[in-house]
């Protein structure tokens, strides 16, 4: 039910399906959510990835809650290679960076065959990857 959840959060917030990236995350990685009321408001994952972890997809509501996400899924990982990949409207950058994070470069989101999202409060603060989104 969890993942069904996380599902939906991702698609509104990302316009995508993405219940294979998904479904890989919950079996390969570890998923962490915000409930509220019995709801999900909000989901991060972390994963092996080459020399060490990506976190990301992370979606909430706001950067406070995406910073829960985050400190949940790099807890204990000091010394470790971790990847977080965010865009600069987040506006995590200088909270990651306080963490001891460096920033490596940048990217630009492109988009294509681009459809009118829906209006949402959700966001996604940190990608699965630059490939993916």
């Amino acid at each position: 039910q969890d993942l069904s959840e996380c599902l939906s959060l991702d698609r509104v917030a990302c316009g995508m399906d993405r219940r294979n990236l998904l479904g890989y995350l919950a079996e390969h990685g570890r998923l962490a959510v915000i409930r509220r009321e019995g709801r999900i408001f909000g989901f991060g994952a972390i994963r092996n990835f080459g020399r060490g972890e990506v976190a990301g997809p992370v979606v909430a509501e706001n950067a406070d809650d995406a910073k829960m996400l985050l400190s949940f899924l790099l807890a204990g990982k000091d010394g470790r290679f971790l990847r977080v990949d965010t865009g600069e409207q987040t506006g995590l950058a200088p909270w990651l960076t306080g963490l001891g994070l460096s920033h490596v470069g940048g990217g630009i989101a492109m988009v294509r065959d681009a459809k009118p999202r829906e209006s949402t409060k959700f966001q996604t603060f940190a990608l699965a990857s630059q490939a993916l989104g």
